[in-house]
């Protein structure tokens, strides 16, 4: 046996190397620059990471497995067994592949969503397939489930004395046997229960069957083999037939193979006080430990089978259940009215009870109660949910933050790991941290379900610790994730000590019996007194029978823990404790192989209790969890595990086999909820920040900030979080924030442009303060120096595809007539009088420019903001060739500091050297020809305009000839917005979306449009900055003339005479005027002189 485990313990290993190797592999890529696009994880984008999925699994074949002398037992036991584990197959089958496709079938992103003629035919033609495995499995189950039933009949109904291990047995009691019944039967109540709650099955099933009998008739029309058709057609019908009623009704009264065996079970009382039986002990060892530390993953799913089990028993009895059955229910309904099955797909067993059971157990007391309190005890239930939340959390938490230490702790090298001391203390562990991550999770579910299925809003603090219970159930995931590969190392070991265990308490039985088999083979030999001494011959037969079931449990435990060898175990045992000859410890057999079934099955059931794919269903919920983790810093961390948690309904998605625009749509809002609740709020804090610090800074020390009392936080606390991982991209909320920053004190300034100083110790501040990452010229520097220059030269080609495409947008947008048209119309013009009149320059103090949004409405601001988007593009391109090629002269210096007048390989030839330095130096000489003399090139600045205009000739474009006229409009428009808002930019209520901002880029993009177009002389004969200033210095005298005249007007010769002893006063809304005029001027000289270096730059 120990060299047995080893050697499964090195094919184990040998396992997880290989897994290791290629998890590296695929996770090659994340080690590059997270702000790189090639982060984005291509490779993987569309495949889940690599896990490893460990399970015992049994290779022997059933009759080989109870191979024994004794053939009635093992033929008994084996036919038993045989049911129960095809029935156990079957449901695990339909819990994999079922349940969640058809909760899923016919979903959408939203309920509102209309869909075209002929898409419901289609999905149900996609997942036929579906159906088809769904008639499979039903039939499957159905034939299987009536097999055990017969078997189960012909036992409890059988008289004969004389058929083996029967006559042996003193009290039947096959228990594994009826909750392997009812757990068939509660396959077909969950599907009914799904298909009930599902209306698209139906409804797409009618339609597609509508669509094949047009096609019948039009068989011409569609390229179609007629024999492909009459077979989807037979299945289509079958399906159709199959969902007339309800499974479980399908199963009791449309079953013909069922209904000769319905008719016997009725007449078998034995057999219905063995189902009766089989519920209330089942009850009452799962009850208790609902809602408590003991309680297990898989103890709600047994009260479905037992109701299952009940509900059958109505109809196979036609008399009343005896009253503690009625009594054990009612307990259960008051304790658990619901329960969750497929990624939190809610049954109320309140609902199956009334819709499934006979009309005449509706009149039972408890029933009637339970139909009438419904509402009330589920009332009641999500009431104790949350005392138990408000009773336990503190608990819970201290119970995990202790279990997460003690379970890391439990690692030991490996020279230890295959102790008995420290696999019973990690058995121990695995156990503790299943039970916890189940108790969470059913908190979790049960009150995010319950307040939405009563609609009972959650309070701030419950949700807050709501929150804090799905990261931990994540983090509780994450652990067992990491310690994954010692626990599959250790396995076989933990599975070998329980069933050493069982093993011990069965064991001495054996010896008993094979000395009392021993003792009775001599009392044979004695003939005439062996029927005084021994009794009769029923006695020798139990002692063989019980011999032969003790070998049989002992053999189940010789393997690796198998589901099969563990039903096998169970039914030996029920069949032993029927016999009821051994003084044998069945609680404490039964409880460690419980315990062996949980641990031989930990990776499903891990996976299942760290599952949280039924927050997809509360989805709307993920923007007040995201903006609470954001408001308090402690908590930020947490967000990759809330981002987890929600993307666990991808892989929901996925199962259920939605479209691929549900998935992509969800994920999306996943994407929106992280940046809308998280980095856009922290992209303004940090701005306020940042601007706050600058003002402060300028007025020097006029504004005192107290952080004990403002509540400043260090912002960048939130910079320094990972990249968040997403199932196909990965947001990096450094890099979102430094282009938001980037583009804010962009558009935005909080001093004024000419104010370089200031301006200019925003970048050192940003960067140094929230370890922003910007782009210079000694970045490119270094680049070349790494890679050199043939990736500069390709950045060269795009940022040239970048301004031909920019182009060609441009063309297309002027080709409209309307615009071309309105900007003749209401253009500026020097000598254009009436023009100037009709569009005065100011209308009552207030700036109204031409081709605006005052001329044109909101459609025109609209073409602005697009106009100028082209012309900030274009402009931002340029800037980008000209860091290249500043990188590239930068590097050029660099290198240009020495000089090399011989080769290595010239000089070692020189000294003297041969042999192996000789060809080192050959291989240095190599390598700085490959660095530093490479053939690609990077043009100047100047070059790169001539060769761009000489191969695209724009200038013969005639949607763009007028292009130069527009100019003005866009820039009065620009001046305007910076004009007016300036002031407003820090106030809450200020809306950035409407208002147009000016850019530098842009100004480089209209002289580098006028350079390409030779529109530059065209635009000069407008004169248009000339004309512009001198209306301003017109405006600016005619209001301070019109201050002093009204001032002499309001004063006296009295007051006249003491005009020189005060200043003089000019009225508040001429000096408002006034002083807009001068910002007005200040921008627009501003706007000219930018422009003219622009121009020049490009000569």
């Amino acid at each position: 046996m120990a060299s047995l485990l080893l050697e499964q313990q090195e094919r184990l290993r040998q396992v997880v190397d290989e897994c290791l190797v290629r998890s590296n592999a695929l996770l090659a890529d994340l080690c590059g620059d997270p702000f790189d696009s090639a982060s984005s994880l291509p490779a993987a984008s569309g495949s889940d990471p690599v896990r490893l999925h460990v399970e015992p699994v049994e290779h022997s074949h059933l009759s080989l497995l109870l191979q024994s002398d004794n053939v009635a037992v093992s033929k008994f036991v084996m036919v038993l067994s045989y049911d129960c584990i095809e029935i156990s197959n079957l449901s695990n089958l339909a819990s994999r592949n079922l349940y969640r496709q058809l909760h899923l079938f016919g979903h959408r992103s939203s309920p509102q969503e209309v869909l075209l003629e002929g898409e419901p035919q289609k999905a149900f033609g996609e997942s036929l397939s579906l159906f088809m495995q769904l008639r499979e499995t039903t039939i499957r189950m159905r034939d299987v489930l009536g097999n055990l039933l017969q078997q189960l009949n012909s036992v409890y109904s059988l008289r004969d004395k004389n058929v083996r291990p029967l006559n042996s047995i003193k009290n039947l009691k096959l228990r594994t046997a009826f909750e392997a019944l009812g757990e068939g039967l509660a396959v077909f109540l969950i599907l009914d229960e799904i298909i009930k709650q599902n209306a698209h099955i139906k409804s797409y099933l009618s339609l597609f069957s509508r669509m094949l009998n047009k096609v019948k008739l039009e068989l011409d029309t569609f390229d179609i083999n007629v024999e492909d058709l009459d077979l989807i057609d037979q299945v289509v019908r079958d399906i159709e037939k199959l969902l007339e009623v309800s499974f479980f009704q399908w199963l009791l009264h449309k079953e013909s193979s069922w209904q000769a065996t319905m008719e016997q079970v009725k007449d078998n009382k034995r057999f219905i006080d063995g189902c009766f039986s089989c519920i209330h002990e089942g009850l009452l060892e799962v009850l208790p430990r609902l809602g408590t530390w003991k309680e297990l993953p898989l103890d709600r799913w047994k009260i479905m089978q037992h109701m299952a089990l009940f509900i059958f028993s109505t109809y196979a009895s036609a008399l009343t259940p005896e009253k503690k059955i009625g009594k054990v229910l009612s307990d259960m309904l008051l304790l658990v009215p619901l329960i969750y099955v497929g990624g939190g797909k809610r049954i109320i067993l309140i609902d199956v009870l009334k819709d499934q059971c006979p009309s005449s157990i509706s009149t039972w007391p408890f029933m009637r109660e339970a139909i009438r309190d419904r509402n009330v005890l589920i009332s009641n239930y999500l009431k104790r949910i949350s005392e138990a939340h408000s009773r336990d959390w503190q608990a819970i938490k201290d119970a995990l933050s202790s279990w997460i230490a003690s379970f890391h702790s439990t690692v030991h090298p490996s020279a230890e790991m295959l102790s008995e001391g420290w696999l019973r203390l990690h058995l121990q562990k695995t156990l503790q941290g299943i039970v916890l991550a189940n108790r969470l999770q059913l908190l979790i579910l049960s009150i995010v379900d319950l307040h939405a299925l009563l609609e009972v809003p959650i309070k701030r603090e419950k949700l807050k610790s709501l929150c804090h219970m799905i990261v931990s159930l994540k983090v509780l995931g994450q652990t067992f994730q990491s310690r994954g590969p010692d626990m599959i190392r250790s396995l076989p070991h933990i599975i070998n000590i329980i069933q050493v265990d069982i093993e011990q308490l069965i064991s001495p039985s054996k010896y008993k019996l094979q000395a009392e088999v021993d003792k009775g083979g001599q009392m044979s030999k004695l003939g005439f007194l062996n029927s005084l001494a021994r009794g009769s011959k029923e006695t020798d037969t139990k002692l063989i029978d019980s011999l032969s079931l003790v070998s049989m449990s002992l053999q189940m435990l010789q393997g690796g823990g198998s589901r099969q060898r563990h039903l096998i175990l169970l039914n030996t045992l029920n069949v032993l404790q029927s016999i009821g000859s051994l003084d044998l410890d069945l609680l404490r057999v039964g409880k460690l192989t419980l315990k062996l079934g949980t641990v031989a099955n930990f990776h499903n059931i891990i996976a299942d209790v760290m599952d949280c794919s039924f927050l997809y269903w509360r989805r709307e919920m993920m923007g007040n969890l995201f903006s609470m983790v954001y408001m308090d810093v402690k908590r930020f961390p947490w967000i990759q595990y809330l981002v987890d948690a929600f993307s666990d309904g991808l892989r929901l998605l996925k199962l259920g086999h939605v479209g691929k625009l549900t998935l992509e749509a969800y994920e999306k809002q996943i994407e929106y909820g992280v940046k809308n609740e998280i980095v856009g709020p922290l992209c303004r804090d940090i701005e306020t920040d940042l601007r706050l610090h600058v003002h402060s800074t300028y007025l020097k020390g006029s504004v005192v900030v107290n952080p004990t009392k403002t509540g400043v936080r260090n912002l960048s606390w939130y910079l320094q979080i990972k990249p968040l991982l997403l199932p196909s991209k990965l947001i990096d909320i450094s890099s979102l924030v430094g282009s938001y920053l980037s583009s804010a004190f962009y558009n935005h300034s909080t001093m004024s442009t000419y104010d370089r100083k200031v301006f200019v110790e925003n970048v050192p501040k940003g960067q140094n303060k929230k370890n922003l990452r910007l782009i210079g010229v000694e970045d490119i520097a270094r680049s070349i120096a790494i890679h050199s220059l043939s990736r500069i030269c390709k950045a060269s080609d795009s940022v040239s595809q970048l301004l031909k495409q920019m182009f060609t947008i441009l063309s297309q947008l002027l080709q409209d007539k309307f615009w071309t048209g309105s900007s003749k119309d209401h253009i500026f013009l020097k000598n254009d009088k009436e023009l100037a009149n009709e569009y005065p320059f100011w209308q009552q103090a207030e700036p109204r420019f031409a081709f605006g949004k005052f001329a044109l409405g909101d459609i025109g601001v609209s073409f602005l903001e697009q106009l100028q988007f082209i012309m900030r593009k274009i402009g931002n391109a340029l800037g980008l060739m000209r860091i290249l090629q500043t990188g590239s002269s930068r590097h050029c210096c660099n290198i240009s500091r020495f000089t090399i007048d011989m080769s290595f390989a010239e000089s070692y030839l020189k000294l003297g050297f041969d042999g192996e330095i000789l060809t080192a130096g050959r291989m240095v000489d190599k390598a700085i020809v490959e660095n530093y003399e490479p053939d690609a090139r990077i043009k100047s600045f100047s070059s790169f305009i001539t060769t761009f205009i000489e191969e695209h000739e724009f200038s013969k474009d005639h949607n763009m000839k007028d292009l130069f006229q527009m100019f003005p409009s866009v820039i009065i428009n620009l001046v305007n917005s910076r004009v007016r808002h300036k002031d407003k930019l820090l106030v809450k209520e200020h809306d950035s979306g409407s208002t147009l901002y000016m850019h530098d880029s842009f100004l480089m993009g209209i002289a580098f449009s006028l350079k390409v177009l030779g529109q530059e002389r065209s635009f000069d004969e407008l004169d248009w900055f000339a004309s512009t200033r001198k209306s301003l210095e017109d405006r600016i005298s005619s209001l301070e003339g019109s201050s002093k005249v009204e001032e002499n007007g309001k004063v006296g010769s009295l007051a006249r005479l003491n005009l020189w002893k005060q200043s003089s006063s000019i009225p508040i809304e001429i000096q408002k005027d006034l002083d807009e005029c001068k910002r007005y001027q200040k921008e627009i000289e501003f706007v000219e002189h930018v422009l003219n270096i622009s121009r020049t730059l490009m000569s």
